[in-house]
């Protein structure tokens, strides 16, 4: 048993590597105190067909950037989710992300599209108008 737990994280870790994931630049529409807030959206295309025919949307949580500039996305990105959500307690999270199947990237039902903000500690209200313009970029 021990083996095939660690063969089955294996695998996953392999297919996250190898998930390609699409990168858009976003910038709110509306500013807050005369600046706007703006974002970049990883996307984990289900299927890889170049769609997005079943958003769900991530958004990023407060970064307290003590933990440096180890990644270009900050602290958390979507394969931090995905590994998350693969290695986490939630099996109701990850049987709706992935209908079952054994992966949370490239195999999934969803088409995820994580919001990494430019500015983790930026003002809620200039998140949240970022937020808003994600919505329409996906609509």
């Amino acid at each position: 048993m021990k083996n095939y737990i660690t063969l089955m994280i294996l695998c996953i870790c392999i297919f996250q590597i190898n998930a390609q994931i699409f990168t858009q630049d976003i910038t709110a529409s509306r500013a807050f105190d005369g600046v706007f807030g703006s974002a970049t959206l990883q996307i984990d295309d289900a299927g890889n067909d170049g769609m997005i025919t079943r958003p769900l949307i991530v958004a990023e949580g407060f970064e307290s950037g003590l933990l440096g500039a180890e990644n270009p996305f900050g602290e958390n990105d979507i394969r931090s989710f995905s590994r998350g959500v693969n290695l986490g307690q939630s099996n109701n999270l990850e049987f709706f992300l992935t209908g079952g199947t054994v992966n949370t990237t490239g195999d999934q039902d969803y088409d995820i599209i994580y919001v990494n903000w430019d500015n983790g500690r930026d003002d809620l209200r200039r998140n949240a108008y970022v937020l808003q313009e994600v919505i329409n970029w996906v609509n």
